[in-house]
């Protein structure tokens, strides 16, 4: 019985406060109707200060209301400094304890804080930008933008939850000029997902592209790819896509790649490029890989120069000719540097031969000598064909920059530096092939001497 008497006890006491919780509330609601704002903030804020009260959604929702209206009050704010700050901490408590909003929707509120605050906070993000104050504008702007997503979110302006522009756009402006990244990326993957924008707003995706890249987010790269294409149809985004590429995917998932797109008849002259680039200018990381794999090194080498032969046949782009004739330029290089260290070795063996007078362990030593040279010599014979054709194919590409530049009045600076060494490297070209036919055919030989000649001069008034 005891136990019962001070259950019954507890009760009563319960439903007393919560009785004189809700006369409280009901006198703060006809002060605030009365337009009495201070009278009905003492009482919220005695019944805030009650840690009993700690999670009860109206006391909350009215915290924030009276806080809002005192700071947009003149008279009231300067009793209350930080009514602002208040107001928007009240609501987020608010907002944990009803997430329907179903008390801020309904009268005597009616959103009444949340149109305050947002229409506060978005104003002093507009000061401080204006002031290129871009961290602080940031920071209003967001808290704007906050109360943005749920006029979107309830539709609390009956347009159906179209984008609220203002807000978002500054705080990704903001936050972009804060070199607060993702942040921008954030708000302004907002715009982009309402597919908002006009001329003015390409940049906003261009940033989404470039930055997406940076962070190797794939997923979104490739959403905000498409929406930027479809929005700007006009615009060139393959730069962005494949710097995507070139950062992100691995040496095999690119040739994949590449194998793919080039089966399919998708690449454009200026994608056939940018591979072509890719193939030939690796990573540290991805040329210490082919050290250890010469026939893939040689492979993505051919690749390569297959790639820009289709930029140029695609819309005889002098630079991707250029290109294709520095690629054999480079092979010839390598396979002139096998040659030579071939010619070292011999030359050590035999520097290093020891001198041996009795016939019989001469002959014994002349014979281990052979064995050592002889491959050399081999090799050296099977290289001699494979450099005199990267020399031709060489020719033929750097003969065609050649033609297409000579007469050019303005050139472009990639252009001259592509034509003076193109001119260089065909001057060393026919340069060898003289010396390839010396003794053999007097005119092939008379007619390279006066080939070098005439590219060594062009190049000498450069």
């Amino acid at each position: 019985m005891k136990k019962i008497t001070l259950t019954i006890a507890s009760n009563v006491l319960f439903i007393a406060a919560i009785f004189a919780q809700s006369k409280e509330l009901k006198e703060v609601e006809k002060n605030y109707l009365l337009g009495k704002i201070e009278p009905a903030k003492e009482i919220i804020d005695k019944l805030v200060s009650n840690p009993a009260n700690v999670n009860n959604a109206d006391i909350w929702i009215w915290k924030s209301t009276l806080d809002a209206e005192v700071s947009n009050n003149d008279a009231l704010k300067a009793k209350c400094a930080d009514c602002l700050t208040s107001s928007f901490e009240a609501f987020k408590k608010y907002e944990a304890l009803d997430k329907s909003f179903a008390l801020a929707s309904q009268l005597p509120f009616k959103w009444k804080s949340l149109g305050i605050m947002y229409d506060k906070y978005y104003s002093v993000g507009r000061d401080f930008y204006k002031e290129k104050n871009y961290i602080a504008a940031f920071e209003n702007f967001e808290k704007a933008a906050y109360f943005s997503n749920i006029i979107m979110k309830k539709d609390i302006r009956s347009n159906k939850g179209a984008l609220d522009t203002l807000p978002i756009l500054m705080s990704g402006y903001a936050a972009q000029n804060a070199q607060k990244v993702n942040e921008a990326l954030h708000y302004y993957s907002i715009a982009a997902d309402f597919k908002f924008g006009g001329e003015t707003d390409l940049d906003m995706y261009k940033y989404l592209l470039f930055n997406y890249s940076e962070i190797k987010d794939k997923a979104n790269f490739e959403k905000y790819y498409a929406i930027a294409q479809e929005k700007y149809p006009k615009e060139n985004f393959e730069d962005y896509r494949f710097d995507f590429i070139a950062k992100n995917l691995s040496l095999d998932e690119k040739l994949a790649f590449y194998d793919t797109e080039d089966a399919k008849g998708n690449l454009s002259a200026s994608a056939y490029m940018s591979f072509g680039e890719m193939f030939a200018n690796l990573k540290k990381e991805e040329k210490l890989a082919l050290e250890k794999d010469p026939a893939k090194k040689r492979s993505l080498q051919l690749k390569a120069i297959e790639a820009f032969k289709k930029s140029y046949q695609k819309n005889n782009d002098v630079l991707a000719g250029f290109n294709v004739g520095v690629l054999y330029y480079n092979e010839y290089n390598e396979l002139d540097e096998q040659r030579s260290e071939n010619v070292k070795k011999m030359q050590e063996i035999n520097a290093n031969k020891p001198v041996e007078k009795d016939p019989k362990k001469k002959a014994v030593t002349d014979a281990k000598i052979k064995e050592q040279i002889d491959p050399l010599k081999k090799a050296n014979v099977e290289l001699e064909p494979k450099i005199m054709i990267a020399v031709d194919n060489g020719i033929e590409w750097l003969e065609k920059t050649y033609t297409a530049l000579k007469d050019k009045a303005a050139k472009t600076k990639p252009e001259k530096t592509s034509f003076k060494n193109t001119v260089k490297f065909l001057g060393l070209f026919y340069e060898l092939k003289r010396d390839k036919a010396k003794g053999k055919d007097l005119k092939a030989y008379e007619t390279f001497e006066i080939k070098s000649k005439q590219y060594y001069e062009v190049y000498d008034k450069l």
